[in-house]
């Protein structure tokens, strides 16, 4: 133990990316491709957003990708409409009895 380290705003490797050919990888649900970088692991699958963006239902506005304990990480900033959903056959005579 010691004294706190105060980490600056410029103590981290990271960059955002908000135009070009940001993309998913083709091969599997946990990379994703970026300009002049290549190919980075995602921390969780991106299978949700592979499906929004196979619908048009969703779009990617930005990509942050830093670095932490040796390895490179990528996060989405996205824009997703709200799909409709049909009401049940019987809810709303159940809830207008009182």
């Amino acid at each position: 133990m010691g004294f706190p380290r105060f980490k600056t705003k410029r103590s981290r490797w990271s960059c955002r990316f908000t135009t070009g050919s940001i993309g998913l990888s083709p091969r599997d649900c946990r990379h994703v491709a970026l300009p002049r970088i290549g190919t980075v692991r995602t921390h969780e699958s991106t299978r949700t957003l592979a499906r929004h963006l196979a619908r048009d239902t969703g779009r990617i506005r930005s990509a942050t990708v830093n670095f932490q304990r040796g390895r490179w990480m990528v996060s989405f900033s996205t824009e997703t409409t709200p799909r409709e959903t049909a009401p049940h056959p019987g809810a709303a005579g159940r809830h207008s009895r009182r």
